[in-house]
């Protein structure tokens, strides 16, 4: 089963790649680019067909496999030769690789694709907080659905396992909700903190710290040695939902090992 298992789950990982890379760029660009004004925009974002948002020309069916396609133009429009965006390779490829490692540690289709999808939505919300230091709260709503899949199939419907996603969600939820009371709202939004609550869900206890710390991390990384300015917002949603899809990585990892207790 290997054999066809980890193969097919490396093409359905590309495939939800480029479909979240591409639908992420299409909420920038009609949710709150120049698209905006665009009727029926929605329609658009969920069924349009993809086109290069540099000149507006449709791509090609030839320039739409993942990782390939990307490869063969040298990251490139064939038409205009504007850059593509290396996050749009980073994210084929990440996905590609994190739904077999999911499989491999044990994890099994059913909630390697709950975890899937839900990066998927985590890879939205880094575009939008990373670009516009905004987390869509209708891509909440998504996110929630799918923590919530993938925490009961996760506990194996146990009460008792289920809690533990549960507890963590409220820990990480009253945790930023007292920060951001604290910060009145500056530098951390409430976005953030329903980010926290659902990351909680997601990975129960103690993965949710490892995501928490990281974006944290991350948030300071960027104000130092990226924007080089102290008093800038940092965009911490983004932070945490990349310490996320690492996190699934360390842990799928760790429970392949003799050790894995959680």
């Amino acid at each position: 089963m290997g054999f066809v298992a980890y193969p097919l789950a490396t093409a359905l990982g590309l495939v939800l790649g480029s479909f979240y890379t591409a639908l992420a760029s299409r909420i920038l660009y009609f949710a709150y680019g120049p698209g905006r004004r665009i009727p029926d925009r929605w329609k658009t974002i969920l069924l349009g067909r993809s086109f290069c948002m540099h000149c507006q020309t449709p791509i090609e069916e030839r320039d739409l496999i993942p990782v390939l396609s990307f490869a063969l133009l040298r990251g490139r429009c064939r038409h205009c030769s504007e850059p593509l965006g290396w996050h749009t390779l980073a994210g084929e490829l990440f996905f590609g690789l994190l739904f077999p490692l999911l499989i491999l540690s044990g994890q099994g289709w059913p909630g390697s694709l709950y975890a899937m999808l839900f990066c998927g939505h985590l890879y939205i919300a880094i575009a939008t907080d990373y670009n516009l230091l905004l987390l869509d709260h209708e891509n909440a709503l998504f996110l929630l659905l799918w923590a919530v899949a993938f925490s009961l199939y996760d506990s194996a419907l146990d009460p008792g396992l289920f809690a533990r996603h549960g507890v963590a969600a409220g820990i990480a939820l009253a945790l930023f909700l007292v920060l951001y009371v604290a910060a009145r709202g500056k530098g951390l939004g409430f976005g953030d903190v329903l980010l926290a609550g659902l990351i909680g869900l997601f990975l129960g206890i103690p993965w949710t710290l490892f995501a928490i710390v990281f974006g944290a991390t991350a948030s300071v990384i960027y104000i130092v040695y990226i924007r080089r300015d102290r008093s800038q917002p940092a965009p911490l949603g983004a932070g945490m939902a990349l310490g996320v899809m690492l996190t699934l990585v360390v842990r799928a990892i760790y429970r392949m090992s003799d050790t894995a207790v959680w």
